[in-house]
């Protein structure tokens, strides 16, 4: 409720809340969220992809939970591309309520490949870890997730090789 007043010799009108009014206060909360596209790439050397090859690549968090996993069967060339679904990271996430602000956050994944094929010899190190970063700016208001620096490459080389010998 609000009480106007006109104070006609000094020409001013005044305008408060009647003491008897409930005061109004407005809180406005923010929210974002950003994410990050994981995958890798998957090559073989001295031969091309062919019918038949398969190989699964799975995502799992710090928690071994796995996230998500892609088949791939390429069918020809030396080089192909997986993706997991995306990963969504929200600002709540970066809150730190002891310390009453946002702070970073690394998430550690791992990346594992499985399959085999005849001939072929899967990249020795299987498993990769990868680190996401996960920044939020209050100033800009702009929250970001990137690659840690000391993420591993997600690039699979695989090798075919055959060997013949002759019996005596």
């Amino acid at each position: 409720k609000v009480v106007v007043t006109y104070n006609e010799t000094a020409g001013v009108m005044e305008a408060k809340l009647a003491d008897d009014s409930e005061s109004t206060a407005y809180v406005n909360t923010y929210d974002t969220s950003t994410y990050i596209d994981l995958g890798g790439t998957k090559s073989i050397a001295n031969r091309n992809f062919k019918d038949g090859d398969k190989w699964t690549f799975t995502l799992k968090d710090e928690a071994g939970k796995e996230i998500d996993s892609k088949t791939i069967e390429p069918k020809s060339g030396k080089s192909t591309t997986f993706t997991f679904a995306r990963q969504t990271y929200e600002l709540k996430d970066l809150w730190n309520a002891t310390d009453k602000k946002y702070e970073a956050k690394t998430y550690t994944y791992t990346v594992t490949e499985s399959g085999t094929v005849s001939g072929v010899t899967n990249d020795p190190k299987v498993t990769r870890n990868v680190k996401v970063v996960v920044t939020y700016n209050e100033t800009a208001g702009v929250m970001e997730a990137k690659l840690a620096d000391d993420s591993e490459s997600t690039a699979y080389v695989n090798t075919y090789g055959t060997s013949t010998y002759i019996d005596s």
